[in-house]
């Protein structure tokens, strides 16, 4: 019966005759050239992975023609000067800390945390509110020459809401004098009526409740609002050294400022909540509003008396966007850490598997390149940026590409044990003919399963279908084309590399003889 050349066992028939052919020499040029053109091409997948960034523009989840990307490009096109669409940047004075000793991180939506608010704190002293007005000086104009920055500013002209500065105006209009001449009960009676009676100017139907604290009649908290210049969705390429700009903004409110230190900072303990976290809180809405401290409060043993201390700064919804910015280098740290994970057990199960170091360290290899050809074809090929998928692939790769080649390397090793064979040749052929099918068929039915998450709407699916099919097809070429010609070429023979043989020549095992079989 003729066995049709598409078939698993025609292309076994065909593949073995290719490989093992040979010039009067006696010379296998055919498995040479697919080593060595496997080789140079891997050499320059890792050339291209290697330049592989994250996005510089926010991941795109839909088609152009989803309604979902219209919207967004609408939004882009014919909103591209609203706020909302830029990060919030707060400064929050007034704050001690979050009493957070009942939360549990497994239980969320309960025992958020109850805000702990600054004994000392105090804006009437004119010392306190030229403090106050000189931090939103220092905010609206601080520079930022980043990418992602605009006006070279890091807040937007503006947009920086300093309540003082339209207190200050209608006192003097309402009592003709300014707040410097108040007493403190004055001060904080007509800061009250202030804050009922009128609205900031930059949101007439707002208030002034997220601006102002008052809480049971006292003022507990001020906050200074604004909108940076960076908008929302960018890449973590972007915002990192915005980040980095935004942090000394605060270290120059607070070592800049006329006010003494309140109390010692920690910043190694900062962290930023998000305003849908601080918005949840199981507080009172002007508690929770404010609920923007970290977890480990510094001392204030050395507070002043009459003096406002600046607070962390919350970076609200631009929190929103830092945690798609820390994600994205989660995912990059992930990668980096997976593969470090992955590729060494990998390893260690190619050993166990196959119980011969050289042929698990051309395995390794083959695994190794296979990784670098699926994330070089993405970005020479394709173009793409180390997002969300690219970074899963990575590690998911390894998985996949050392499946093929575990299986052909323990039947080779095995083939001593099956056949008595004990040349790489003879051990070449017996993989081949008893694994080689297999992993054929495998290869067809996980690519062809991968192939329907291209009929999916989410582009990460599709791209998981291209990473999918990719890694099949790297996996199967380099389980042919390199690690098997690679072991016809130089495979370890006899005993040689062996892990039990190995040993047995240092002594840390007696030596054992088994019989080969004769048939």
């Amino acid at each position: 019966m003729k066995v049709s050349p598409c078939s698993p066992e025609g292309f076994i028939n065909g593949y073995l005759n290719t490989m093992e052919l040979q010039t009067q020499g006696g010379v296998r040029w055919f498995a040479i050239g697919t080593v060595l053109a496997l080789s140079a091409y891997g050499i320059f997948s890792c050339a291209a992975s290697s330049q592989l960034t994250p996005p510089t523009e926010a991941e795109q989840w839909f088609p152009d023609n989803h309604i979902y990307s219209k919207a967004l490009k609408s939004m882009d096109k014919f909103l591209s000067g609203d706020d909302d669409s830029y990060a919030l940047f707060k400064v929050v004075y007034g704050m001690k800390g979050l009493d957070r000793s009942k939360y549990n991180i497994y239980i969320p939506a309960e025992n958020r945390g109850e805000t702990k608010y600054d004994s000392d704190f105090d804006l009437q002293p004119a010392a306190a509110q030229n403090a106050f007005l000189d931090a939103c000086d220092t905010i609206r104009n601080y520079q930022c020459k980043e990418k992602g920055c605009q006006f070279g500013l890091l807040i937007r002209p503006n947009t920086t809401t300093c309540f003082l500065e339209e207190f200050q105006t209608w006192h003097y209009n309402t009592y003709a004098e300014t707040t410097y001449d108040c007493t403190a009960t004055e001060f904080y009676s007509r800061l009250t009526t202030f804050r009922e009676t009128t609205a900031p100017k930059a949101d007439p139907y707002g208030d002034w409740s997220t601006e102002i604290g008052m809480i049971d009649g006292e003022l507990k908290f001020a906050t200074i609002d604004s909108r940076m210049t960076m908008k929302v969705l960018q890449s973590v390429i972007v915002k990192r050294p915005i980040s980095k700009i935004a942090d000394n903004l605060v270290d120059d409110l607070v070592t800049t400022s006329t006010l003494n230190k309140p109390f010692q900072w920690t910043w190694d303990w900062v962290w930023y909540v998000s305003l849908s976290l601080f918005l949840s809180f199981s507080l009172p809405a002007e508690h929770a509003q404010n609920a923007l401290a970290q977890e480990h409060s510094p001392s204030n043993e050395a507070a002043p008396q009459n003096n406002p201390s600046p607070w962390r700064y919350c970076l609200a919804p631009y929190r929103d966007s830092t945690r798609r910015y820390e994600t994205e280098e989660g995912l990059i740290i992930g990668l980096m850490l997976g593969m470090a994970i992955a590729l060494p057990v990998a390893f260690a199960t190619l050993i166990f598997a196959t119980g011969n170091v050289v042929v698990s360290l051309y395995a390794i290899v083959s695994i190794g390149f296979v990784v670098a050809s699926v994330l070089g074809a993405c970005k020479a090929y394709l173009d793409w940026d180390l997002g969300i998928a690219e970074s899963v692939a990575g590690v998911i790769v390894i998985g996949l590409a050392v499946d093929y080649t575990i299986h052909m390397g323990h039947m080779y090793d095995h083939a001593s044990h099956e056949i008595g064979a004990q040349d790489r040749e003879a051990r070449f052929r017996f993989a081949v003919e008893k694994m080689g099918t297999t992993v054929f068929a495998g290869a067809i039915t996980t690519a062809g399963s991968g192939m329907f998450l291209y009929f999916t709407v989410l582009l990460f699916f599709s791209k998981m279908a291209t990473l999918i099919v990719f890694t099949i097809f790297f996996s199967f070429l380099y389980s042919f084309g390199f690690f098997m010609a690679l072991l016809l070429l130089a495979g370890p023979e006899g005993e040689f590399g062996r892990i039990g043989y190995i040993l047995e020549s240092l002594g840390l095992r007696k030596k054992v003889i088994l019989p080969y079989p004769t048939h």
